[in-house]
C-alpha cells in the first residue's frame, strides 16, 4: 500500500475507507472485514456517522486475534459540531475512543469550522421549530483548535487537522498554532479539483485528503438538481474522456478518477461496501497516467460549481449560511 509522509513525520496509506452512510451494523462489519482482507489499513470515521462501534468491534476481533498490529493501522475520526467547544474536545474524543475500543486514533479532524448548540451527545443536529439548525455563533476556532493541540500531547491523537475549512480559517490556526494540521480534508474530485486550495496547502505543507473522490449523489443528478443540470445529468463516470483513458489502460473509469488524485499527490477515502469496488479502488498503482492524460483530465474541473457539498450541507443543515464561520461565504 503506498504511503504518505505528514508534516509530523507519520505515514499515512494514500487510500483508505470511507465509513459516511455506513448506517446498519452488517454492513459496516461485513465491509471493515472484507477491506482488512485485502490490505486496507487506513479507516475514515466520525461521531457523527454514528458508527465508530462498529469498526471499533472489528478492529479489536483483528488485533486480539494477531492478525494485525495496532501500528499498521491509520484509523481517523473527527470533533462534531456540537463539540465546537474548547472544553468539549476532550470529552468528545475520549467517547470515539471508547467507541473504538483504541487507546488513541492516528488523526484527529475538526469536521466542520461551525459549531451548532449542544443539547446532548445524541444529538448531532439540534434544529429550532422551523427546522433551521440552533448555531453557536460564538464558535472559536483558535480556542478549539488549541485544545486539539492538547490532545497530541497527553497522547489520544498522534496528528490533528481539519475538514471543510477555507484558506481564511487555515490561515488563523497557523498564525496561533504550536501544531501545524497535518491534513485537510475536503471535497476533491475531477469536477471539483480545488487547484487553489491545493497549490496552498502544498505551500504549508498540509497534505490534502480527498472526500467524495468519485464524485457524490448530487454529482449523479438525484439530489442536486441545479448542479446536475449544469453538467447535463453526466456523472464523471461516464465522461467521454475518462471512458477512453480508461479503455487505453484496461481500467474502470473510477480507477481512473482515483489513479488522477493520487498522482496530484492527494490520498481519498472512497466509501463502499461492495466487495469488488474495495478490491477495485486499491487496484490503481500498478499503472500511470502520462502528462497528457492527466491534462486532459484536468479540464474536467468546474471550478466552484463543481463543489456540490456547498449545497449538500445547505440543504441538510437549514440556516447554516447564517454562521459567521461558513466556510463558503465569498468574502
Amino acid at each position: 500500500m503506498s504511503k504518505i509522509k505528514l508534516n509530523n513525520g507519520l505515514e499515512m496509506p494514500i487510500i483508505g475507507l470511507g465509513t459516511w452512510q455506513m448506517n446498519t451494523e452488517q454492513e459496516v462489519k461485513q465491509a471493515i472485514n472484507k477491506a482488512l482482507e485485502l490490505g486496507y489499513r487506513h479507516f475514515d470515521t466520525a461521531f457523527f456517522y454514528k458508527n465508530e462501534h462498529y469498526l471499533g468491534d472489528v478492529l479489536k476481533e483483528w488485533l486480539d486475534s494477531g492478525r494485525i498490529k495496532r501500528e499498521e493501522l491509520f484509523i481517523v475520526t473527527k470533533l462534531p459540531m456540537i463539540a465546537m467547544y474548547s472544553y468539549r474536545v476532550n470529552e468528545f474524543l475520549k467517547m470515539s475512543l471508547h467507541c473504538l475500543q483504541l487507546d488513541y486514533v492516528d488523526l484527529y479532524l475538526i469536521q466542520f469550522p461551525i459549531g451548532l448548540q449542544y443539547v446532548d451527545e445524541s444529538e448531532m443536529i439540534p434544529k429550532d421549530i422551523n427546522g433551521n439548525v440552533k448555531l453557536d455563533s460564538k464558535t472559536c476556532l483558535e480556542a478549539v483548535w488549541k485544545a486539539m493541540e492538547n490532545e497530541i500531547k497527553v497522547g489520544r491523537t498522534k496528528s490533528i487537522g481539519i475538514s471543510n475549512f477555507n484558506k481564511n480559517q487555515i490561515e488563523r490556526i497557523l498564525k496561533i498554532c504550536r501544531t501545524p494540521p497535518a491534513v485537510l480534508q475536503i471535497e476533491v474530485n475531477a469536477y471539483c479539483q480545488q487547484k487553489e486550495m491545493r497549490q496552498f496547502c502544498k505551500s504549508h505543507n498540509i497534505h490534502i485528503t480527498a472526500y467524495g473522490p468519485l464524485g457524490s449523489i448530487s454529482n449523479a443528478g438525484n439530489a442536486n438538481q441545479k448542479l446536475s443540470k449544469k453538467k447535463d445529468n453526466k456523472i464523471m463516470l461516464n465522461e467521454p474522456i475518462v471512458q477512453t483513458i480508461a479503455s487505453y489502460h484496461h481500467r474502470t473509469p473510477a480507477q481512473i478518477l482515483l489513479r488522477f488524485l493520487t498522482q496530484l499527490d492527494v490520498s481519498i477515502i472512497p466509501k463502499t461496501i461492495r466487495e469488488n469496488r474495495l478490491l477495485e479502488n486499491m487496484k490503481i498503482f500498478d499503472f500511470q497516467l502520462t502528462l497528457a492524460e492527466l491534462a486532459e483530465l484536468d479540464k474536467l474541473d468546474h471550478g466552484k460549481a463543481g463543489h456540490s457539498k456547498k449545497l449538500y450541507f445547505s440543504e441538510l443543515l437549514k440556516g447554516i449560511e447564517e454562521h459567521p464561520e461558513y466556510p463558503w461565504n465569498e468574502a
